[in-house]
């Protein structure tokens, strides 16, 4: 794919400036309710597969047991299911949040909502099968790059990272598999949002990944880069005012109001930055998708329907 750098990074630029507190307020809405009723539904499901096994943890060493107790294998299968539903969802708004901007045109939430359920009703165990292993693929650089919610929740276990640093040879194996799924990583990075705006498989939509990102990825991946280091800049000097304000407020640190308000103001800039970082992925990512002319499944409506003037060509609805 041949990507104007300059043309891009303007396109990205507008977008979240002009969007970034709509974007932030939706994304908080959106935070809140995957991490309170999805994981704890989550929870619910693979606690109930550990008690059915008779077991308090999920190990490496009961991985067997637990999955040949019939009704924990059942529920494991459910988990699964669930956190591919959550995972699309939660790829599903932020997608056509970033594609309705461009478009200037109102995501249809009721009539969408239901669609996109009805697209995960189509995976069928291939398309469920290939979704798993994409999701897998994020959680060794699950806080890096357009991760999930609930990938950022898991982690290659301590035990195995620690007996393969002790070694050389172990540290080039570790290093070589990072490398690797961030290779994967980059290259399927199209496959949700292209699941999202057209009705192909998700299998499809991962050749079409390979495809995009053929040529152009190492630009894509300096102009993420670029608004990376931007923000941990502009995101560094929040942080270090927050701290000095505080510091000049509260000099011992004991005062248990001033700490909870300091603590408070940091997890929101950190969030804040976290979710433009994602956002200016996906923002890179629809545009390009936009810009191949892309058939869109979902329904939107113009704004002119909400009573907003616009100027622009419009989507029908």
């Amino acid at each position: 794919m041949y990507i104007e750098s300059k043309k891009l990074s303007k396109a990205v630029r507008g977008n979240i400036n002009q969007n970034k507190f709509t974007y932030y307020s939706k994304a908080v809405l959106l935070q809140l309710m995957l991490t309170t009723a999805g994981s704890f539904l989550l929870r619910f499901i693979f606690k109930l597969a550990l008690v059915s096994a008779g077991q308090e943890n999920f190990t490496a060493h009961n991985f067997i047991d637990i999955i040949n107790e019939p009704l924990s294998f059942i529920l494991l299968i459910i988990f699964i299911m669930l956190l591919s539903v959550l995972t699309l969802f939660e790829f599903s708004v932020l997608t056509l949040m970033v594609y309705c901007s461009y478009k200037k045109v109102h995501f249809l939430w009721k009539e969408n909502i239901k669609n996109a359920f009805l697209k995960w009703r189509n995976f069928n165990f291939k398309q469920l099968f290939f979704f798993v292993v994409y999701f897998v693929l994020m959680i060794p650089l699950s806080n890096l790059g357009m991760s999930s919610v609930f990938s950022e929740k898991f982690f290659i276990p301590k035990f195995i990272t620690e007996e393969l640093m002790k070694t050389l040879g172990g540290k080039v194996i570790y290093i070589s598999f990072l490398l690797i799924c961030g290779y994967i990583n980059l290259r399927l990075i199209f496959s949700v949002p292209l699941t999202v705006i057209n009705n192909r498989p998700f299998s499809y939509n991962m050749k079409r990944s390979f495809e995009f990102t053929k040529k152009g990825k190492f630009k894509l991946m300096l102009i993420w880069l670029k608004f990376g280091l931007i923000m941990l800049f502009v995101g560094g000097f929040f942080l270090g005012l927050n701290t000095f304000i505080f510091e000049l407020l509260d000099e011992s640190g004991k005062v248990a109001v001033y700490n909870s308000i300091f603590y408070t103001i940091t997890r929101i800039i950190f969030f804040f930055f976290i979710v433009i970082s994602k956002l200016v992925i996906i923002s890179s990512i629809v545009k390009l998708i936009i810009d191949n002319d892309e058939p869109l499944s979902f329904k939107v409506a113009p704004y002119e329907s909400f009573g907003i003037k616009n100027e622009r060509n419009l989507l029908p609805a």
